[in-house]
């Protein structure tokens, strides 16, 4: 069983404001995992012009619509795609702790949801056409959308990188507020890791954990402190000598 031992809301990254909650959970006395949770909106729509206005024939209904069994797939694919490439086992060490990485999503389709962190903007492509452009910037679009995406983006970029991207996977590390990696004012180092997933591939980095990172380690510092508070005070109980951490005298705690 994990213990919740750290927690905070609407987390902001950078210029990015309120992107996720954190939760921070020991698994074990040398384990813990860092559970970015999002509120998600999903929108779908037809296809639609460089102005967002979805596109109509001469009857006046959409080009492109979505069934409901479209957009329940859509939605689980696109969990899968950013889960299978960013969940991360033991992405750091930090004190004598793993720190491990995964994600809890909380979606709505269609519908109001207050509080969200993000709202995404799907659009439907009629049949033969490529996907298109892809991107996250906050309030932008029609209706103070972030994210656009079309029904494409769960598909692997065959062409580009290692041929392992999807535009989901891509785009999420926006969501989590991280930058591109191939233009022309990222790092050097960064523009030349094709294989990054943030460049054209399809790796997520220990870089891109940093902040979520940063997050968990005080907080890790602070329960291992309060733990080896608790040994010493059994120690003097019962009559021994503890050094701070000493394993060998480690209670459970969880």
């Amino acid at each position: 069983m994990q213990k919740l031992i750290g927690s905070e809301a609407n987390i902001d990254v950078g210029s990015h404001k309120d992107i996720y909650d954190l939760r921070l959970y020991a698994a074990s006395e040398k384990d813990v995992v860092v559970f970015i949770h999002m509120k998600l909106l999903f929108k779908f729509v037809g296809d639609t012009d460089s102005n967002g206005n979805v596109l109509t024939g001469k009857d006046g209904k959409p080009l492109t619509s979505w069934t409901t069994k479209e957009k329940s797939d859509f939605v689980t694919n696109w969990k899968q795609s950013v889960l299978s490439r960013w969940r991360a086992k033991r992405v750091a060490n930090h004190n004598g702790v793993h720190i491990s990485i995964d994600f809890d999503f909380e979606i709505k389709t269609d519908t109001a949801f207050p509080g969200s962190h993000w709202q995404l903007l799907v659009q439907k492509l009629p049949k033969g056409i490529k996907s298109e452009t892809s991107f996250v910037w906050r309030n932008q679009l029609p209706g103070k959308f972030d994210v656009l995406l079309d029904s494409r983006d769960n598909e692997l970029k065959t062409k580009i990188g290692d041929g392992k991207q999807t535009g989901a996977a891509h785009e999420f590390g926006h969501m989590i507020g991280l930058p591109d990696e191939y233009v022309k004012a990222a790092p050097k180092k960064h523009k030349a890791d094709k294989h990054s997933i943030m460049n054209t591939g399809s790796k997520p980095r220990n870089r891109h954990y940093l902040s979520v990172i940063d997050w968990s380690t005080p907080r890790i510092d602070s329960w291992k402190a309060t733990i080896d508070a608790m040994n010493a005070i059994d120690a003097m109980r019962n009559g021994c000598i503890l050094r701070p951490g000493d394993p060998h005298t480690m209670r459970p705690q969880l």
